[in-house]
């Protein structure tokens, strides 16, 4: 009986092999019902374990497909708000995806700006390289905050202002 605990072990590991199972199972039991002319009806021995077979092998690859929508679901519930609150950005954070832009794919040192011209505090560049990082556009690095680099996102977007600014002038 070893041989049955090896099998089913494999069958739980192996994804594709179990929806190959759950593919022909479900065909043979529901194929002669619907397509007549492609399948034949099952002998009445093979019933039972056929039915068996699409049981089994349905609840692992329902065990396997609930994690991985509840992972997408709730992904998406977390993306949805962040990608329609970077589609607002004030005049500050577009100054500053400018500034980044040009810079394109290099990281920008806040503290090596100038803030004796008085237009903005160094709290509020970090406040607002933050919010931008909270709308997927910049990342700040770990381990200084100093440093802010444009993320794929915010390059796209980026380039997005870039486009609307050469159309209005």
């Amino acid at each position: 009986m070893e041989w049955l605990s090896e099998l089913l072990k494999h069958i739980a590991n192996s994804r594709s092999f179990t929806g190959a199972v759950f593919v022909t199972s479900g065909s043979l039991l529901i194929g002669p019902k619907w397509f007549t002319s492609y399948f034949e009806v099952l002998p009445k021995q093979w019933i039972v374990p056929t039915t068996g077979a699409l049981i089994f092998s349905g609840v692992l690859l329902s065990f396997w497909l609930t994690p991985a929508a509840w992972k997408l679901s709730v992904k998406a519930i977390f993306w949805f708000p962040k990608y329609f609150h970077s589609r607002a950005l004030t005049e500050h954070e577009e100054v500053l995806m400018f500034i980044l832009a040009d810079l394109a794919d290099e990281s920008l040192n806040l503290a090596s700006l100038n803030y004796t011209t008085g237009a903005l505090l160094k709290l509020e560049v970090l406040a607002l390289s933050s919010s931008l990082s909270r709308k997927g556009l910049v990342t700040i690095n770990q381990f200084s905050e100093n440093l802010v680099t444009l993320s794929a996102q915010g390059r796209q977007r980026a380039l997005e202002l870039k486009a609307k600014r050469r159309t209005a002038q």
